[in-house]
């Protein structure tokens, strides 16, 4: 029996197309940490946070990210989709679209994923 017809809007990438740490799968809750290195995790904002968007000049400023743990580099996800993240230690920067509900993740380089929900208004 074929497969059904993919979602409507779905991404296709060959594998050699993707970020090193999208490229392997692990089972949910899966950590890879075979040097010593400590899990990966967002530590701001919580997930299920609501994070006032604030504006300078008409500009929403970027929301920060505060990751502990993982090796780096990281890849930083937004609603799904790669974005370039501004980097000052360990604290990372993404421009919000707006208000409303976006989820956060991130992936280190060797595969350890963390993810939040965060409503932003």
């Amino acid at each position: 029996m074929p497969l059904p017809a993919a979602p409507k809007g779905a991404l296709f990438a060959s594998t050699a197309k993707l970020p090193l740490p999208l490229r392997h799968f692990r089972p949910n809750g899966a950590v890879a940490s075979d040097n010593g290195a400590s899990p990966l995790r967002i530590m701001y904002p919580p997930n299920n946070a609501r994070v006032e968007l604030a504006t300078f000049d008409g500009k929403l400023d970027p929301l920060a990210l505060k990751i502990f743990g993982g090796i780096e580099p990281l890849t930083v996800l937004v609603n799904g989709l790669p974005t370039t993240a501004r980097a000052d230690r360990r604290t990372l920067f993404v421009d919000p679209d707006g208000p409303g509900f976006v989820r956060l993740t991130v992936i280190d380089a060797k595969g350890a994923v963390d993810s939040v929900m965060v409503r932003l208004q």
